[in-house]
């Protein structure tokens, strides 16, 4: 692209599919919302911009599409999902939300429906499928790995009452 001297007047964006359990929290597959299993990696170096910038705000696929049409110029259809991150990559804006919706209700015999939140700090999961029972509460800032769960702690009842709460709206907001 730089021969062709077309690389300073193109957008580029490198992403992938999201994380495969290899054991971790004794899991395989792809199927629930630990931080393994649900990022995925997102670059992008926009028109005219030779400077690198790691940006850590929370993305998520959907923004994808939004984000192609805005830096083409194109208008962003109202029933789009996601948002653009033209406002991050112009130096706009350093962040696109602060809390996300996350949700695994695939029909599969051998895999147990789930859903969750996360927000910048904390993560809530649960089993929606009936074979299966658990919630599972995450300081992000403090346990990163997901390995100690808060459910059960009275000190922290509050918060996931609130988690709880945020998660019942947000899945009648996409219902």
């Amino acid at each position: 692209m730089k021969k062709r001297q077309l690389y300073d007047n193109t957008c580029i964006i490198f992403t992938s599919d999201n994380g495969f359990f290899l054991g971790e929290h004794g899991l395989a597959g792809k199927w629930w919302g630990y931080e393994e299993s649900v990022r995925t990696p997102l670059i992008i170096k926009p028109v005219e911009k030779s400077t690198v910038h790691r940006v850590r705000a929370m993305t998520l696929n959907i923004d994808i599409c939004p984000t192609i049409l805005n830096l083409a110029g194109l208008p962003v259809p109202k029933t789009t999902h996601g948002m653009s991150l033209a406002p991050i990559l112009s130096g706009i804006s350093k962040s696109t939300r602060t809390e996300w919706f996350y949700e695994h209700l695939f029909e599969n015999s051998g895999i147990a429906k789930s859903e969750g939140m996360r927000t910048e700090r904390h993560k809530y999961l649960k089993y929606v499928d009936r074979r299966e029972q658990g919630e599972f509460l995450f300081d992000l800032h403090n346990d990163p790995f997901e390995e100690n769960n808060l459910v059960g702690q009275a000190k922290y009842e509050p918060l996931l009452r609130t988690m709880r709460e945020k998660l019942s709206k947000m899945r009648l907001k996409i219902a």
